[in-house]
């Protein structure tokens, strides 16, 4: 079991001591979000969720960062997602 804490431990130092040192670009390419997707959104919430209102506002609780294996962000496709 200590050996277990201690591992984890190193595991996350070694972690946080590559990202401080590496340089993390954000890249803006904001998604479309006109009516169309506004009411598409609603009713995502309502079918998926459960969840009726007017609009698609949610008040996020959590940040979930995906990363996937497409190398850059030209490969992942057109950044022009449509409705």
């Amino acid at each position: 079991m200590r050996l277990s804490v201690s591992f984890t431990f190193i595991c996350i130092f070694l972690c946080l001591s590559y990202a401080a040192k590496s340089e993390i670009a954000i890249i803006q390419k904001p998604i479309v979000f006109d009516e169309k997707r506004e009411s598409l959104s609603v009713q995502y919430l309502k079918e998926r969720h459960g969840i009726e209102q007017s609009d698609a506002h949610i008040d996020p609780k959590m940040v979930v960062v995906h990363w996937t294996v497409v190398p850059t962000l030209e490969k992942r496709g057109s950044g022009d997602i449509p409705s």
